[in-house]
């Protein structure tokens, strides 16, 4: 699992930025635990291959852009081949800390 931001620029110009966070925000999560109002980063999968599958970003993009085209599509990638201008940032590769923020939680009812 990898926990980091994602960014398009189209001629140097930001489209749009997801999940950015920093330091402090991990200090905060390490802190207080996961909660939906303090976790801004965003996740995906990173295979050994470094190939990228992220189910999410396209469903977020849909709703923040209205665009109901990209609704419930996957990015299934190598970042060498991704759309010009996307960038995936990896800051933390590990489930571990996902378990240790409570984002990630084996509760059994």
């Amino acid at each position: 699992m990898t926990i980091g931001f994602v960014d398009h620029y189209k001629k140097n110009v930001r489209i749009f930025e997801y999940g950015r966070f920093n330091d402090a925000d991990i200090a905060t999560w390490t802190r207080q635990r996961h909660t939906h109002s303090t976790f801004s980063g965003h996740l995906w999968l990173t295979l050994p291959s470094l190939e990228i599958i992220d189910f999410t970003l396209m469903s977020t993009l849909a709703d923040v852009q209205k665009d109901p085209e990209k609704l419930g599509k996957m990015i299934v990638s190598h970042p060498d081949d991704l759309e010009e201008g996307l960038a995936y940032h990896p800051l933390i590769v590990s489930e571990g800390f996902c378990i240790l923020i409570g984002a990630i939680r084996f509760d059994m009812p």
